[in-house]
């Protein structure tokens, strides 16, 4: 009996130490378990089987976020070049444009003339008499422009030598003055074809603080008149070479200087070696009619009085006033298709400023209306 209780009793306490053990184990497992937990969809831990499949599928997860990412990332970075280079490479090429010399604005123009751009360099003209289908007259054969031999005459004003070669073999040369305005703007003063190389050339030289202009044709050098540019130390009687260019007849050179309070006018007959005509006070307007019979000069215009006046050109010392008695309000210019030119004046006995009356002379009749 004393020994059945004794098995009995050693059996329970195996039993009760066997039950450790599996608790001990199970909570081992347990650790290890937790060890890999995820967050489910809700937030809360889940635990993963001895496969660990749920880490397998939340790694899957992750990878196909990161290469949508990273597809996200390229589409970004795809749109972000499609939208934004376009309007990097404008604004590259609209400062680059910014920041043309006057020389590559003249150079532009032909360029355009070579490739054919007609319109786009009838564009940069400023706005005049000239037709575009006169314009594309001019120069829809021209399959080679060279413009050379620039020269600033004033500020932005340039004579140029340039030479077209046409459809067929024909060669032109041209000696040019042209203005470079604002946005790329020209002006175009004077165009004159050179046959050969005695076409009129104009140069300066400055002596002693004065700058003298010469015209040189057929081969000779002629002395054209003198600029003052130091004053001789007086600065009242300075003067600067303001504008210079030769008519497309080749028979006049037409200069400008300015003085202390005083612009100049001067037309000088290449021809004859002589100044036909010096006009004084304010310059505002001045050329000659389409035949060449006939000088414009139009200037003072306001409280200086001023004047309209039209010069014959075989007799520049008898011009004919269209204005007298009354104040110059503007000089609006000619007009080369009616061959008239425009002003307004103020008359009546306040000449008032309010109301400008309109007049234009007939080149053609000698009428002013």
């Amino acid at each position: 009996m004393k020994n059945l209780l004794t098995f009995l009793l050693l059996m329970a306490m195996m039993f009760s130490l066997s039950g450790c053990g599996i608790n001990i184990d199970f909570e081992d497992e347990k650790e290890e378990v937790t060890g890999e937990e995820v967050l489910d969809g809700e937030g809360m831990i889940k635990e993963v089987d001895d496969d660990g499949i749920a880490s397998d599928v939340e790694e899957d997860e992750s990878d196909e976020d990161e290469d949508e990412a990273d597809e996200d990332e390229e589409a970004d970075e795809e749109d972000l070049e499609e939208d934004d280079e376009p309007e990097f490479e404008k604004e590259l090429i609209e400062r680059g444009d910014a920041e043309l010399s006057d020389i590559d604005v003249l150079k532009k123009y032909y360029q355009h003339i070579e490739d054919g751009e007609l319109e786009d360099a009838f564009d940069m003209r400023v706005t005049s008499k000239t037709t575009y289908s006169t314009f594309e007259g001019w120069y829809k054969n021209v399959n080679d422009t060279f413009a050379y031999d620039f020269e600033e005459v004033v500020p932005h004003k340039y004579q140029f030598t340039v030479e077209l070669d046409e459809v067929g073999g024909v060669e032109e040369t041209f000696f040019v003055v042209t203005e470079v305005k604002d946005d790329e703007m020209l002006k175009n003063i004077s165009s004159v074809k050179t046959w050969d190389n005695y076409s009129p050339k104009v140069s300066k030289k400055t002596v002693s603080g004065k700058t003298n202009i010469y015209v040189t044709t057929d081969g000779v050098e002629k002395w054209v008149g003198e600029v003052n540019d130091s004053g001789d130390g007086d600065v009242v009687r300075r003067e600067q070479l303001m504008d210079y260019y030769i008519t497309p007849n080749e028979k006049y050179l037409v200069y400008e200087t300015l003085g202390w309070e005083w612009r100049q006018l001067f037309v000088f007959d290449i021809n004859s070696g002589k100044t036909v005509l010096a006009t004084g006070g304010q310059v505002d307007d001045y050329g000659f009619s389409n035949d060449y019979e006939n000088f414009y000069f139009c200037g003072g215009t306001g409280m200086h009085g001023g004047q309209v006046n039209i010069y014959p050109v075989d007799n520049f010392n008898s011009p004919k006033s269209l204005v007298t008695q009354a104040f110059i309000w503007s000089c609006d210019g000619y007009n080369s298709s009616s061959n008239t030119y425009n002003y307004k004046i103020l008359i009546g006995p306040n000449y008032s400023y309010d109301n400008p009356v309109s007049r234009m002379y007939h080149f053609d009749t000698g009428i002013i209306d």
